[in-house]
């Protein structure tokens, strides 16, 4: 698993990061597993199965199926964080929640160009998905290393981006034109930005080390050796 988020992010198994990405797969799947001996805090708050509603904690949706087993389950997720302090418990549903892999995606209703139906794309910061609006499958991922170019049409409020694999011209429904060019467009500007900075510095280190060099043979030819 932490192969595949890695590789979804353009690394391999042999980048610096794989190890954290590993222990971070292992705490959100503990999550899930029951806690046979939950280490209890001082004063423990008492939960049984019959004080648990489901209706509380699960959408409507999912409530048509194992309602029975549903506060067991949340009972058994609870002994998982009970010993935890308030700021633990914050910090780990953050981290559980950024593991997911809907995490970061921006969705809109839009409409491809020679197309009758209406789709969902999702926008992440490195990369485009378009999605089922019926099943809310991915169908097609494409990222942004893919992307040579972009341009907007006003006129027709289409947004047209040039990957490798195909040329997408997109018409937002649920958004304005420049609200979706603008989410597109802003993590590839925040890429590109950090990129010239980096190459900037790299260029002011260079130069500071020519000037020092130039001062240290200016000096060995000019200041006299003090005997």
């Amino acid at each position: 698993m932490a192969a595949c988020r890695l590789g979804s992010k353009g690394h391999t198994m042999a980048d610096s990061s794989y190890n954290a990405e590993v222990k971070n797969i292992e705490q959100f799947l503990s999550l899930q597993k029951p806690n046979s001996t939950p280490t209890h805090i001082s004063t423990p708050i008492a939960v049984s199965e019959d004080s648990i509603e489901p209706s509380n904690y699960m959408a409507p949706r999912f409530l048509k199926k194992n309602k029975t087993k549903l506060a067991q389950k949340i009972l058994e997720a609870h002994s998982n964080v009970c010993a935890m302090s308030l700021s633990e418990a914050k910090l780990n549903y953050i981290k559980a929640w950024q593991a997911l892999p809907e995490y970061g995606l921006t969705y809109f209703l839009v409409k491809f160009r020679n197309s009758k139906k209406e789709e969902i794309v999702g926008i992440g910061y490195n990369r485009l998905i378009r999605l089922n609006p019926k099943t809310s499958e991915v169908t097609k991922t494409y990222r942004f290393s893919t992307m040579s170019s972009w341009s907007v049409h006003w006129e027709n409020r289409e947004v047209i981006v040039d990957f490798e694999e195909e040329k997408l011209a997109i018409k937002p429904l649920s958004a304005d034109c420049k609200v979706f060019h603008e989410f597109l467009v802003l993590p590839i500007y925040n890429h590109t930005v950090f990129a010239l900075i980096f190459v900037i510095y790299l260029i002011f280190q260079y130069i500071v080390h020519l000037i020092d060099s130039a001062f240290n043979v200016f000096s060995s030819i000019c200041i006299p050796k003090v005997q």
